[in-house]
Parts: C-alpha cells; sequence; structure tokens
C-alpha cells in the first residue's frame, strides 16, 4: 500500500498536477488551529488557541460571513485552548477547551465549555469539569436546539433538554461523529436521539483501544464511515457493513491527522501533505503539500483545510479547473538539476518572508535534509545524500519541485 500510495504522488508531481487550493489566511507560528464548522456557504467558525502568552493558552475564534474570503479574530476571554467547534446556527454555538499552556502545563480538571447567542462577538461560560467531571473535555457536538453531547477523558455525556441536565454513559467514548441532526456515532457505537434518551442503536466491532482513539469519524451512512487515528495516524480506515478495511498507510516518518469523505467516492486525507481519491480510497493520486489537519466541505466543490496555523480553501474540489491556466504558476529555481553536489535556490518569483523553511524528501517519503534560510536566493548542500530522485518541499509557500542528484 506504501508503493501505491507514493506511486501516485510521485505521478502528480511530475506530471505538474497541482490540487487547487487557496492559502486564505496565515495566522502566524503562535496561532494553533484545532477545529472547523461552516453553517452554510457563508458563515463559518474555525477555532484553537493563541499560544504567544507564557504559560496560558487564550482561546480564539476566527470566524468568516463572506465564504472564507476575510475572517474576523475573536478572543472569547478565556484562557482556555480551544479544541472543538459546534453551531446550530449562525448566531448560537459552542466551544470546549481546557485551561493551561499545552503540554507543559495543560490542567485537566479545568475545562470548558462555552457557549454565543450572538455569532461569538459575546461568549459565556455554559458548563465547567468541576460541574460534571473532573477531566478534560476534548469534543462538543450539538446536533440540534437540545440534544448535545460532550466527549471528556472519562466518558459521554448527553443532553435532551439544551444542556439544563446531562446523564452520563458509562464505557463509551471517542470521537463524534454526526450523520443528521437525530442520529450520530460516538466511538463504535451508533446512536440516536429520542425527546429524552440517547438510545444506543449497535455495537461496532471494533476493540475499544481503536474506539477510544479515533480521530475523526466521517459518517456516509449508518453501516459505513472513515476513521484515522491521532497518536499513531499510520493509517486511514473504512468499515463497511462489520468490515474493516486499511485504506492508505503512510511511507516512513509520515502520518495522518485528518480524514474527510465528500461523498462516497470523494474524499481527502491529511497529514504529511494532503491527498485525494475518487474511487473511494482504492487509489489517491492528487497531492498538495499542506499538512492538512483539519476538512470541512460545505458542498462536493468548496471546502476548507486547516493547517496548525493557516486556512485553505478550494471550489474546485481540491482539483485543477479545466479552464483554469496553470502554465503562469509560481515556480522554484533550481540550478543546476541534475546536481552533483550543490545546488542554488531561487525563490524571488514568491512573496517575500523572514523565513523560506525547506525540506528534501526522497523518493520513499522519507525527510533527509530539512532548513531555513532568510536569502530568496541561496544553496544546500547535497554531497552527503545518495544519487537518485529527490523533492524539495517549501511547505509555506505550498509548492514542491523535483530534483535529482547524480
Amino acid at each position: 500500500m506504501k508503493k501505491l500510495l507514493f506511486s501516485f504522488l510521485l505521478i502528480a508531481m511530475c506530471l505538474g498536477v497541482k490540487a487547487q487550493w487557496e492559502n486564505l489566511r496565515n495566522a502566524g507560528n503562535e496561532i494553533y488551529y484545532t477545529d472547523i464548522h461552516f453553517c452554510n456557504a457563508d458563515t463559518g467558525y474555525i477555532v484553537g488557541y493563541d499560544g504567544s502568552v507564557m504559560w496560558v493558552n487564550k482561546g480564539i475564534v476566527d470566524k468568516t460571513t463572506d465564504g472564507g474570503n476575510s475572517w474576523e479574530r475573536i478572543y472569547v476571554g478565556y484562557d482556555i485552548a480551544i479544541l472543538s467547534v459546534s453551531f446550530q446556527s449562525p448566531d448560537t454555538g459552542y466551544v470546549c477547551g481546557y485551561h493551561g499552556k499545552i503540554p507543559q502545563t495543560a490542567d485537566s480538571t479545568y475545562s470548558m465549555v462555552l457557549k454565543t447567542i450572538d455569532g461569538g462577538a459575546t461568549w459565556f461560560s455554559f458548563l465547567t469539569s468541576s460541574q460534571i467531571d473532573p477531566n478534560t473535555f476534548r469534543q462538543v457536538r450539538f446536533f440540534s436546539e437540545n440534544n448535545g453531547v460532550i466527549i471528556s477523558n472519562k466518558g459521554t455525556y448527553y443532553t435532551t433538554d439544551g444542556g439544563s441536565s446531562w446523564n452520563f454513559l458509562q464505557g463509551i467514548w471517542g470521537s463524534v461523529g454526526m450523520l443528521n441532526e437525530n442520529v450520530g456515532m460516538i466511538g463504535k457505537y451508533l446512536f440516536h436521539f429520542e425527546e429524552t434518551e440517547l438510545i444506543i442503536d449497535e455495537e461496532i466491532a471494533l476493540d475499544d483501544d481503536t474506539a477510544y482513539g479515533m480521530c475523526d469519524i466521517n459518517m456516509i451512512d449508518t453501516h459505513t464511515f472513515f476513521y484515522d487515528f491521532p497518536e499513531y495516524s499510520e493509517s486511514v480506515y473504512k468499515y463497511t457493513n462489520g468490515y474493516t478495511e486499511v485504506l492508505v498507510t503512510a511511507p516512513s516518518m509520515c502520518y495522518y491527522t485528518g480524514v474527510y469523505f465528500v461523498n462516497p467516492s470523494v474524499g481527502f486525507v491529511g497529514g504529511t501533505g494532503l491527498f485525494r481519491t475518487d474511487d473511494g480510497g482504492r487509489t489517491w493520486g492528487e497531492y498538495f503539500p499542506i499538512d492538512a489537519i483539519k476538512f470541512f466541505f460545505v458542498d462536493e466543490n468548496n471546502g476548507f483545510a486547516l493547517t496548525e496555523g493557516r486556512i485553505y480553501k478550494t471550489s474546485t474540489g481540491g482539483l485543477v479547473g479545466k479552464n483554469e491556466v496553470v502554465a503562469n504558476k509560481k515556480e522554484i529555481g533550481i540550478f543546476p538539476n541534475p546536481i552533483a553536489n550543490n545546488m542554488t535556490v531561487d525563490l524571488s518569483a514568491f512573496d517575500l518572508m523572514d523565513n523560506y523553511h525547506y525540506d528534501i524528501v526522497n523518493a520513499s517519503g522519507n525527510v533527509v535534509i530539512s532548513g531555513k534560510s532568510k536569502s530568496v536566493i541561496f544553496d544546500i548542500d547535497l554531497q552527503y545524500i545518495k544519487a537518485g530522485m529527490y523533492f524539495i518541499r517549501f511547505k509555506d509557500l505550498n509548492v514542491i519541485e523535483k530534483i535529482i542528484k547524480e
């Protein structure tokens, strides 16, 4: 599977095919995005934290009302690292997180759910860990005005009265997947809401460690979903009617942190690069050099991807448009190429930056050299690497170029 994945990666690169993702926002090195939710094609929210202040993380919400073209930064007024966001309407929504500096002084006993009823302009404390559970709130999802769930490090809490009261589900935890306003999945359990209860409909044949470690659950229907893991992130999985299969496994030294399927055929995985499939995950071809951690698609064409401090958007489903002119795309200047020992890199076609960070990646996906330069034209010494095909990748510039070492 690794060879298959990387062969498609190389084909995409060598043919010059670029997935069409536009960098909408570069929030800086101290901003960390963690989750994203769009209420409609225009209004969306991205959450995370500002780590620029010593000892604490300041909770942030970035909001757009024009489809992601512009963003407003909102500080929620609490020193928490926000991990999750859920909105029922453009005005009413929830975030959750915990106090402390990630990860050095994180205080899991001080965790909060915040609520807004004015589109994020103001936030108030909706629930604290001291009220129901002295553990970290990892995820909040409201399916409707009354029905919601909170996942902590201990288990799952649910409400059917808008948060006035909470019930505990013993032994049920993991990430939450939502199919519609009444049906969803928590870890390995399919469920639906009734008037005053959350009803467990089915237990999927997954072990407890797998269920607890799920990072993303992307439901297609009640018996088909995709998931991966935050701790290991070596593979992306598909479950269909009782059968679990590995869709794709990362090359050595690479990882996955997010999975999103727009429909049963078209999907994306992110981590060390971003990949697209058009056949339900059997093959992966389109590649883009951004380390996406979360995805959200408003429809089949319009979607968003997050990295730690950047927001990307596609309006073509992550593909190059049929009428798009790609001949004018900016390119890295590399000479000589093939290379004997030293190569010169010319980035004068790109906007000026304080630092240009690069990786030299071999044909197995391993990073063999990393570095940075303050100059747009600089040299890289390659005398100590073996002859063969490599790629130089500039994540901040969203470009990658093939090089040959003689």
